[in-house]
């Protein structure tokens, strides 16, 4: 039997996902748009998810898959109910959040370096969620997650915005005292770390065996940095998608929320860098997507990668 390992990247505009064999040759590979009338819809969003692991699967010997990791946009923030269904109260990544006073109170607790002292997504929007009522705040991923082991289970990247300690692999106390309690938040696991198994009823909808391990995954930026090989201190890699994100890996983690900067742990090396909600979207307004498509696919993707001395 061959090891397989299926990636997936919830972004923006769709669903990806990748079958790579154990020495990270692409094996299979799926996508599936989102609607664009329903990017805030969770049940949109698992539908994607959905569709491109299914094209995925149809090259490949689902029984050889081992493992599953998701990766999604960093910030973007969902309202659970009781039943574990989505409230329909949903907060993306690039939304302000609304209430003031909620920014305020926390940029009164949290340190200066912390990333959940911005203003878009993240820590705010997620308290905006918790002081209405609901029952759980979810990250996108830890969504995602929940759809395929039952149970609710983050990466420390998504949460890295809505005040997760990363460095220190906790949630600090001042995030509850601001009123996102540990009743209301997902379990976090590190990046690249097992956090459960796949449920039954996901392993026969897909074919898996019923020992498929759920592994800690990241943010859509931090996987984009990874798929492009880059894996020594000093690789840079900035990519353009829907929106703008610089990563850099380092020896070291370095945070200066006045300017935007934030790391996410990666196997014990850090990603240092930042994003822009200005990026390749705008695009959409100008150019028809099969233009952009074609464009797209003349890109020599092995070069741009910089080196730095950090």
């Amino acid at each position: 039997m061959s090891n397989l390992y299926l990636g997936m990247d919830l972004g923006t505009s769709g669903a990806r996902v990748s079958i790579v064999d154990a020495c990270g040759q692409s094996k299979a590979m799926g996508a599936a748009r989102l609607d664009g009338a329903r990017m805030r819809d969770p049940d949109e969003w698992w539908r994607a998810v959905k569709a491109a692991m299914f094209q995925a699967l149809a090259d490949v010997s689902t029984g050889d898959v081992c493992a599953v990791a998701v990766s999604a946009t960093s910030g973007t923030v969902l309202a659970v109910g009781e039943d574990d269904r989505p409230t329909g109260q949903v907060f993306m990544y690039s939304d302000l959040c609304p209430d003031a006073v909620v920014l305020q109170n926390i940029r009164q607790k949290a340190p200066d370096w912390s990333p959940a002292r911005g203003g878009t997504g993240g820590l705010g929007c997620a308290l905006t969620l918790a002081r209405s009522g609901v029952h759980r705040v979810a990250h996108q991923a830890d969504w995602i997650n929940f759809k395929l082991c039952g149970a609710w289970r983050g990466d420390s990247s998504s949460a890295l915005k809505s005040g997760y300690d990363i460095v220190a692999e906790s949630w600090p106390a001042w995030v509850a005292e601001l009123g996102l309690v540990s009743g209301k938040r997902s379990d976090i696991a590190a990046c690249g770390t097992k956090m459960g198994q796949l449920s039954p009823k996901i392993c026969d909808q897909f074919g898996f065996r019923r020992d498929v391990t759920l592994v800690a995954g990241t943010t859509d930026g931090c996987a984009s940095f990874l798929a492009t090989g880059a894996d020594e201190i000093g690789d840079a890699v900035t990519v353009l998608g829907t929106t703008l994100t610089v990563k850099l890996l380092s020896g070291k983690p370095v945070f200066d929320a006045s300017v935007g900067v934030y790391s996410h742990q990666v196997e014990g090396k850090w990603l240092v860098g930042g994003a822009s909600n200005s990026g390749g979207g705008v695009l959409l307004d100008h150019f028809p997507m099969d233009d952009l498509t074609a464009v797209s696919a003349k890109i020599d993707g092995t070069k741009g990668i910089a080196k730095l001395i950090f």
